[in-house]
């Protein structure tokens, strides 16, 4: 799944729900953050909540990669 633009708000929910679809038909899923400039404290929710479920999560840019690595440690208690 790719995400594009903004993890806040509304769109956090829509996220929310295309993995949760994913995920309850037993698929593996990769979530990429391609060209996201906002995240807010829902979409980094979801992430960890992702991240604690075996989502694999990547990011592309500086800042999208570092919170992903934060998070990831976060979800797995290594942080």
């Amino acid at each position: 799944m790719i995400i594009e633009g903004k993890l806040a708000g509304e769109y956090v929910g829509v996220a929310d729900a295309c993995c949760s679809q994913a995920l309850g038909r037993g698929k593996r899923l990769l979530v990429l953050l391609r060209d996201v400039t906002t995240i807010d404290d829902a979409g980094r929710d979801l992430l960890c909540r992702l991240a604690a479920r075996g989502v694999r999560l990547r990011g592309s840019g500086v800042y999208t990669s570092y919170l992903i690595r934060k998070l990831t440690r976060t979800a797995r208690g290594t942080a």
